[in-house]
């Protein structure tokens, strides 16, 4: 005889690997997002990091434009660091480009080509 919990007997689980099975949990998740959101809001303004009208403490904005630069240095760098290493150098990674870009370029002059016989 197997059990079948009914919506008011389901424990309330909001666990990723659960579906959000009855509407209760859904106005559960509803209200602790919103409730999440407006604490850390608040959190936010009062520590004047936020104000009121929606705008960024300007020394906050500064520390985020340096933190966004220091991740796309890093992340160029990174990329350049595996080009090299696939290539041998950068020169050698730029000529395999050109070649490449030459390639796809008689590409597709042929396959205009071809479409205007076509037509």
């Amino acid at each position: 005889m197997g059990y079948e919990a009914l919506e008011s007997a389901r424990p309330t689980c909001l666990c990723a690997h659960h579906d959000m099975e009855f509407p209760s949990n859904l106005e559960y998740s509803e209200r602790l997002s919103e409730y999440l959101l407006d604490r850390r809001l608040r959190m936010l303004i009062e520590n004047r990091i936020i104000y009121p009208d929606a705008t960024i403490h300007s020394l906050v904005q500064r520390y985020l434009r340096e933190i966004v630069r220091f991740v796309v240095v890093a992340a160029l760098g990174c990329i350049i660091y595996e080009v090299i290493k696939a290539h041998g150098s950068l020169s050698t990674a730029l000529a395999d480009a050109k070649a490449d870009l030459a390639k796809a370029e008689a590409t597709v002059e042929s396959l205009v080509a071809a479409a205007k016989k076509a037509v």
